[in-house]
């Protein structure tokens, strides 16, 4: 797999976290 996946997952992963947070 390609580095630029793993930083969309880490990318998707820290926007849930945040939407989690705001809620």
């Amino acid at each position: 797999m390609h580095k630029s996946f793993a930083a969309v997952d880490e990318y998707l992963v820290w926007n849930v976290s945040n939407a989690l947070m705001l809620l």
